[in-house]
């Protein structure tokens, strides 16, 4: 994930704030915990609070169910497995990947 936010920000030149993460779980729980500090203090995690002025000056991180009816220029989809057909996750997916304006990227979990 440090690779597409580098990507996104520091080589295509989006700003910090058109930057969100989603992810199926809470922060604590999510891949972008593991992120390096440096990279962690360039997040924040967005609340009620926070989404009264969406977006943040920062790169923003969500739970997916509750980004529904926002959106951003790129979005980076982090947490999920690959869709089924056959289970719930195509709700969870569609919210997900349709929450960008310009960049989408999905970087799925394999077991």
């Amino acid at each position: 994930m440090i690779l597409e936010i580098q990507e996104i920000i520091d080589e295509g030149g989006i700003a910090s704030k058109n930057l969100t993460i989603l992810s199926a779980y809470p922060f604590s729980e999510s891949s972008a915990a593991l992120l390096p500090k440096s990279r962690k203090h360039e997040i924040i995690i967005l609340d009620e609070y926070s989404l009264r002025s969406f977006p943040p000056n920062k790169i923003s991180f969500a739970e997916i169910q509750n980004f529904k009816g926002l959106e951003n220029e790129a979005i980076i989809v982090i947490d999920l497995s690959p869709p089924d057909a056959n289970t719930n996750s195509l709700a969870k997916h569609y919210v997900a990947m349709s929450r960008a304006r310009a960049i989408l990227s999905i970087i799925y979990i394999t077991n």
